[in-house]
């Protein structure tokens, strides 16, 4: 997990197959930088951010 602390009421996007992507809030950031696990609904999902997390850079 990064050094910086997640600002967790951010909403990113995350792609999590080659036609998926998901919108949420940020639950975890991690393993890699440009990863992040999202709340959707009752569920988390892990994916790539296509949208930068503020204090990130990529």
């Amino acid at each position: 997990m990064n050094d910086f602390r997640a600002d967790l009421s951010e909403i990113v996007t995350v792609f999590i197959s080659p036609f998926h992507s998901a919108r949420g809030p940020i639950v975890k950031v991690g393993p890699a930088p440009d990863e992040a696990t999202i709340c959707v609904g009752t569920s988390l999902v892990h994916g790539k951010c296509l949208t930068l997390i503020k204090g990130m850079s990529l």
